[in-house]
């Protein structure tokens, strides 16, 4: 396959390896991971889930927070979040979709989830939506700029720069889409996933639906996308990268 799809951190580590990844669109824009607390652990707190976001992050020391994995997009910004708020939140590891029930059972006391796993409690009435993600409620610092970008190779860009450009034609036109007529563009998203229930794509959509209107990357959220990177692993070269190159704007 000649496109992939990933994030931008995948994009910039490869390319200090040598690798010729480069990135042609969007897809996601911001950070689409939300803190969900279980009902009885947001409750103990005693902080209203509309307090001060710098208090909600503070109010997850402690907590034990599941997110999908330790090299998961979802991770980092959380915990610089609250790293930054002065809490420690202790993570563990599991797939999303395992999530909500080990949430309903206390196995864990919180989620860092994207949707429609992040809004399952929520509906459920087990859960409390804490801190949200796609509506930028992270510290601008520590959040990223995209969450999914579609990538190639420098060398299939120039060889393909056709294919290329009606690929970007198309994202365009779904972003101006989307924003054009969220209603229409719900029932298209409601037709492309039947297995979830009204109210799970409801919810999904009205959270989300204005992150799905930024097909291109620039120069500054690349700078964006390093910092959040070199602060959170060491990846020789990274200092190197030239970000301008590593983004192919629209063709």
């Amino acid at each position: 396959m000649p496109f992939s799809v990933a994030g931008p951190p995948d994009v910039l580590t490869a390319r200090a390896r040598g690798q010729d990844l480069v990135i042609v669109a969007s897809l996601y824009a911001g950070f689409a991971g939300s803190v969900v607390l279980a009902k009885s652990a947001a409750e103990k707190l005693g902080i209203s889930p509309t307090a001060p976001v710098k208090d909600r992050l503070h109010a997850l020391d402690g907590l034990v927070l599941a997110v999908p994995s330790a090299t998961s997009v979802l991770l980092a910004p959380v915990r610089e979040a609250a790293t930054e708020a002065g809490a420690k939140a202790r993570f563990t590891y599991m797939a999303q979709g395992t999530m909500p029930a080990a949430l309903e059972t206390n196995a864990i006391q919180g989620m860092v989830a994207s949707y429609p796993f992040a809004g399952t409690p929520v509906l459920r009435g087990t859960g409390v939506l804490w801190i949200n993600g796609p509506a930028g409620e992270l510290p601008a610092d520590v959040t990223p700029t995209s969450s999914s970008t579609v990538q190639t190779t420098g060398a299939y860009v120039k060889s393909n720069q056709s294919t290329v450009r009606k690929l970007q034609k198309s994202l365009v036109a779904i972003a101006e889409f989307v924003e054009k007529d969220p209603a229409a563009a719900k029932q298209a998203l409601t037709a492309s996933y039947p297995q979830l229930a009204a109210q799970d794509v409801d919810l999904a959509f009205r959270q989300q639906w204005k992150n799905w209107t930024k097909p291109f990357l620039t120069e500054v959220d690349m700078r964006q996308e390093l910092k959040l990177l070199s602060a959170s692993m060491h990846a020789p070269g990274l200092e190197h990268l030239d970000l301008a190159s590593a983004i192919i704007g629209p063709q």
